[in-house]
C-alpha cells in the first residue's frame, strides 16, 4: 500500500537544491525514488511535488526532513548569489581605480597603504578569474560528453530522436535562466537519455532514462512557461517517454 506526500516549494523551484534535498530522501528511505514522484503541478508563484511513500511512512518528519534540507541548499544558493554580486563590484571598483591611476599621475605618489589596498583588489580579481575559469572548463567537458554521445546514436534509425536530443542540448546551453551549474546537471540528464537510446532494451539504462526524464521535468518546472528551455523541454519529454515506452 502507497500514500501520499506533498512537497511545497514557495516561489518557484530551485533545481540544484531540490536535487540535493531529494537525494538525501532517497538515501534515508530506500523504498523512495525519483520513480515515486507522481507529479509535478505549477500553482501561481508556487510548485507542489507529489510523491508517493510507503503507507508506514512518517509523512510529517518526511516533510521536515526535505523542507530543512531544501531552505539550506536555497539559503546556500542566495549567499553565494551574492558573494558573486560583492565579487563584481569589486572587480568594477579596482578597474575604476586602474583606470583613474593611469589617467592620473599623482596616483604614484600615493602611500603606500593605498598601494597595498590597490594589490589587494588585484587578488580579489585574480580569484575570481580562476572561479570562472573552473567553472567554464566543467560545462564545456559536460556538452563534450553529451555531444559524443549522442553523436553514437545509429543515424540510419534514430535520425529524428538524435535531432531532437541535439535541439535540447541547445536549448539548455542556450537558457539564460541556469547557471553552469544547473545545465552541466540537465545536460547530464540528456546525456543518460542519450546512452539510454543506444541499448533501448536494456533494463538498466532505461531506468537512468526515466529518472533522467523525471528531472528534467522538474527543471521544466521551475522554468517561465514562455522560456525557449520550457517550451523545449514540453515538446520534448512527451517523445521521449513515447520512445521508451514509459
Amino acid at each position: 500500500m502507497m500514500d501520499i506526500v506533498e512537497f511545497w516549494l514557495r516561489d518557484g523551484v530551485n533545481p540544484t537544491a531540490f536535487r540535493q534535498a531529494f537525494a538525501k530522501i532517497i538515501e534515508e528511505n530506500p523504498d523512495i525514488s525519483y520513480d515515486s514522484i507522481q507529479s509535478i503541478e505549477k500553482k501561481g508563484d508556487d510548485v507542489l511535488v507529489t510523491v508517493a511513500v510507503p503507507e508506514e511512512t512518517n509523512k510529517g518528519d518526511l516533510e521536515q526532513q526535505f523542507n530543512e534540507i531544501y531552505q539550506t541548499r536555497l539559503e546556500a544558493a542566495k549567499t553565494a548569489a551574492l558573494l558573486e554580486a560583492q565579487k563584481e563590484h569589486t572587480e568594477t571598483l579596482t578597474e575604476l581605480l586602474k583606470l583613474h591611476a593611469s589617467q592620473s599621475p599623482t596616483i604614484i605618489n600615493e602611500p603606500k597603504a593605498m598601494n597595498h589596498s590597490t594589490d589587494s583588489s588585484k587578488s580579489i580579481k585574480a580569484g575570481r578569474d580562476v572561479n570562472i575559469s573552473d567553472s567554464v572548463v566543467t560545462l564545456a567537458d559536460t556538452l563534450h560528453e553529451v555531444t559524443n554521445a549522442i553523436n553514437q546514436l545509429p543515424d540510419s534509425k534514430l535520425n529524428e530522436f538524435k535531432t531532437l536530443l541535439q535541439q535540447l542540448q541547445t536549448a539548455i546551453e542556450t537558457e539564460n535562466n541556469l547557471d553552469d551549474d544547473d545545465k552541466a546537471e540537465a545536460l547530464t540528464q540528456v546525456k543518460k537519455i542519450a546512452e539510454a537510446a543506444q541499448k533501448p532494451n536494456e533494463a538498466s539504462l532505461q531506468k537512468k532514462a526515466e529518472k533522467a526524464v523525471s528531472f528534467l521535468e522538474i527543471i521544466a518546472k521551475s522554468l517561465e512557461p514562455a522560456s525557449k528551455l520550457a517550451q523545449a523541454l514540453t515538446k520534448t519529454l512527451p517523445i521521449i517517454i513515447h520512445f521508451f515506452g514509459f
